[in-house]
């Protein structure tokens, strides 16, 4: 019994763990102000890196005993390989590679640690890749490498939010962040990570605040969740105001502004009122807003309603708002609107044919001036008076009387 060499079986004996993780195989890197290109002190200039099992040996070592065969190896990265092709996610095998890269990282092996994380980023799931990348991160700021840990803790947060990761993974990712900007000098990006950070419980970044910057940095209130989750949601509808009162002004009061001051949106609310509503577009789009819960707050927060009565409400209102305007719109259109255009269209068409020759005067007597005489057969326009027995006329841009029996209607 006792240790015997056997072919690698994590690259299978070329030695190679893929391509460098520094250079992305190019075998050059840029300084960190990109004004030079060098080569790649990690891989030194090969574009590889090396397996990290055998170390670029292409071999491992096995203990046998007597009763045991080469083929009762058990490595984390072939027996214990489960899920299928590379990538398909196997906690086992990634979990192994994952406290591998945390002892290099203890031992201050950084390229080591970078290596291991890479090689748990191929088969972890893509809900655990944002913990890879935030450990990763951690070691390029170990290193020095800003611009590339910044670029990893970016992916990190990604994952995190597509996840729906829970605060507290969250506020540890914007606080790594946020001493990223720090060190790169970045202050106004530094401090709003920092912020953020605190917002979701990770209380660290408070000490920096006030050392770095001279900012005493009180934490608003935790979120009310609608559910037992903590998890973390960038865009969380718990609110103050109240959604069936933010409805209700967007209907009644929605064309002087109303919804938006109570929304906390002063500036859209004095636009909103100098236009009318935006010309009552505003006001509609709004009214949708409000009742499907996308109207924001001052701080960006949906105004909407946790409950499912609520939302039953909210419908309700609209239809009624919806029927009413159907309702007031036909009234008036038929009691006000119909008869006013009727009577303008009957002005403005009604002509009459002069029988025989008449006097055109200038007014609804024999003792009033001729203005002319009218000829039998001409055409004159109906003003719509009439005085006694005689009718005003148009004819040739001149108004005046008639007598109405030398007329045809």
């Amino acid at each position: 019994m006792g240790y015997v060499k056997k072919q690698c079986t994590s690259c299978w004996g070329s030695g190679e763990g893929g391509s460098c993780y520094i250079c992305n195989g190019s075998g050059r890197t840029s300084s960190s102000d990109g004004t030079y290109i060098t080569g790649c002190t990690s891989c030194g200039g090969s574009g590889k890196r090396k397996c990290t099992r055998c170390n670029g040996s292409g071999q491992e070592e096995e203990y046998v005993s007597d009763s045991s065969s080469s083929s009762s190896y058990s490595s984390p990265s072939s027996s214990s390989y489960s899920g299928g092709s590379r990538g398909g996610g196997n906690y086992q095998v990634m979990a192994s590679y994952f406290n591998a890269a945390d002892r290099l990282y203890q031992q201050k092996d950084y390229q080591g640690a970078i290596d291991a994380y890479n090689n748990a980023l191929q088969y972890c799931q893509d809900s655990q890749k944002g913990s890879v990348y935030m450990n990763a991160a951690n070691i390029y700021i170990d290193m020095g490498d800003y611009n590339y840990a910044l670029e990893i803790i970016n992916k990190a947060i990604s994952y995190g939010e597509s996840y729906r990761e829970t605060r507290d993974r969250m506020g540890k990712r914007y606080y790594t962040r946020g001493r990223i900007y720090a060190k790169m000098g970045k202050d106004d990006l530094a401090i709003s990570d920092y912020k953020k950070s605190v917002d979701l419980g990770e209380n660290t970044a408070i000490q920096y605040l006030k050392r770095d910057y001279n900012i005493d940095y009180t934490p608003p209130p935790p979120p009310v969740y609608s559910s037992s989750s903590d998890n973390y949601s960038s865009t969380s509808s718990s609110n103050e105001k109240s959604h069936g009162v933010l409805v209700v002004l967007s209907i009644l009061l929605g064309l002087i502004g109303a919804d938006r001051f109570y929304a906390g949106r002063f500036g859209l609310g004095i636009v909103k009122l100098l236009t009318t509503g935006g010309w009552g577009i505003w006001w509609i789009i709004d009214i949708i807003l409000a009742i499907t819960g996308k109207q924001k707050d001052a701080n960006g927060n949906n105004i909407a309603s946790t409950s499912a009565l609520g939302k039953i409400v909210s419908i309700i209102i609209f239809a009624g708002f919806v029927f009413a305007a159907i309702a007031g719109g036909n009234y008036l259109y038929k009691n006000i609107l119909a008869p006013v255009l009727s009577k303008t269209s009957t002005q403005q068409s009604a002509s009459a044919t002069v029988t025989t020759n008449v006097n055109f005067r200038s007014g609804p007597s024999t003792n009033d001036a001729v203005i002319r005489q009218l000829q039998q057969g001409d055409k004159v326009t109906l003003t719509g008076e009439v005085s006694g027995t005689w009718t005003q006329i148009s004819h040739n841009g001149d108004t005046g009387w008639v007598s109405s029996e030398f007329l045809n209607k």
